[in-house]
């Protein structure tokens, strides 16, 4: 008993597999069915694309599938319409056109009409002839019909339609569109980008750069940092641009230049390399006025980015000596006292790097300074027992005392602190 169960399970195993494996036989043959158009040729024309003012652009008209049309023997003849846009590219008939490999026997097929039907339509009319002692005429295999050649004329992408569209059989018959799928085509017209403008040259404050064919200007751009400054047109011909003025402040400046196209035949070209570096160097602040802070020392405020600063040391109103420092003090006392009387002032300059920026203007002279000489003691004793003795003199800061022999031998010196 289990044995016949096992036997009829695998009959209707069999039975299912058979019913999927014709199923799926079915499914392939609709799908296949519906992607072939059964009883219809193809009339196709080709995708074509180019640049305004270059190369012509060919298009094809090729006819397949011609199998499918039912009761054809052989095709004899046609005529169609391809309807284009004259703005993207043109078509100059009837010398723009040749014939495709299914034609291309000129004693067999005659180009009966081959012309501009509209401003925007060609319009083609073929057909057979019967040759003495060869009355069988036509085709009846897939290949090309036509190469047409169109000009580019503008910028774009246009739609390449077919219509009014019939074959003839041997006998002139009529294939009507409705036998036919049209697979209509584009035709695409782009414009050439300029070349790349190579990297722009300093020479002093003038930009240069080397000239790019067909530019109908430049655009030149100057940065400071990362700061646009300003943006220049500069026509063709000219491949310089001073950018003095412009660069007044102090930075660091780089420029950019860009071959500008005409929009129809050129497209702008790529932006150059940018420039090497053209530093502007600042000018340092002006030191503010320095201030004694005591007898033969200067004070000054310090300025931002000075390197260092220039002391100078000026006994009435003339200068007598000079000093580089790194601080923002320095004490002249001993010059002074070394000089003599006079009146002493000080003028400092905060030095620059020379690279980023230059010397600032010296500064406005100090209040000045005077060293002068003080009066002798009114009084000098010298007792009995050798203490010397005087009275005291205002603005004194200390005493020479020296002894003498008889009046004119200097026996010893002594120094002595005021007070």
């Amino acid at each position: 008993m289990a044995q016949v169960i096992r036997e009829k399970l695998f009959s209707y195993r069999k039975v299912f597999m058979v019913l999927l494996a014709v199923s799926l036989l079915f499914a392939v043959l609709l799908s296949f069915t519906a992607m072939a158009e059964p009883n219809k040729a193809t009339l196709t024309v080709s995708d074509g694309s180019g640049y305004v003012g270059g190369d012509p652009i060919w298009i094809s008209v090729t006819l397949s599938d011609v199998a499918n049309l039912a009761g054809v023997e052989k095709i004899s003849g046609g005529q169609f319409q391809l309807v284009y846009n004259p703005a993207v590219a043109d078509v100059v008939a009837p010398t723009h056109i040749t014939r495709g490999s299914l034609i291309a026997d000129g004693d067999e097929f005659i180009i009966t009409h081959n012309n501009k039907y509209s401003s925007n339509t060609l319009a083609v009319t073929w057909a057979g002839q019967a040759i003495p002692g060869d009355p069988d005429y036509g085709f009846h295999k897939d290949g090309e019909l036509f190469r047409i050649q169109f000009t580019p004329v503008g910028k774009g992408t246009a739609d390449l339609i077919l219509q009014n569209v019939k074959l003839f059989d041997e006998d002139m018959g009529s294939i009507y569109s409705d036998s036919l799928v049209l697979s209509h085509g584009s035709i695409t017209v782009d414009s050439y980008e300029l070349p790349q403008v190579a990297k722009p040259t300093w020479d002093g404050w003038k930009i240069k750069w080397v000239n790019v064919p067909n530019a109908v200007s430049y655009e030149v751009k100057l940065y400071n940092g990362a700061n646009l400054v300003a943006t220049k047109t500069v026509d063709p011909g000219v491949q310089e641009y001073d950018f003095t003025t412009d660069t007044a402040d102090a930075g660091t400046y780089t420029v950019t230049v860009q071959a500008l196209g005409d929009g129809t035949l050129y497209l702008d070209g790529p932006v150059s390399p940018v420039s090497d570096e053209q530093i502007r160097a600042g000018q340092l602040a002006q030191v503010a006025q320095p201030t004694w802070s005591a007898p033969g020392v200067i004070n000054w405020a310090a300025v931002e980015n000075a390197v260092d600063y220039l002391v100078t040391l000026y006994k009435d109103g003339s200068s007598l000596d000079e000093i580089t420092v790194s601080a923002t003090s320095y004490n002249w006392l001993e010059t002074m006292r070394n000089s003599g009387v006079g009146s002493y002032t000080v003028t400092v300059r905060a030095n620059g790097d020379g690279i980023y920026f230059n010397d600032g203007p010296v500064s406005i002279a100090s209040a000045a300074q005077k060293v002068v000489a003080l009066d002798p003691p009114a009084s000098v004793t010298l007792s009995d027992t050798g203490l010397a003795g005087w009275s005291a003199v205002a603005g004194a800061d200390g005493y020479m005392v020296n002894l003498y022999k008889d009046g004119s031998t200097l026996v010893d010196g002594y120094t002595a602190a005021a007070g």
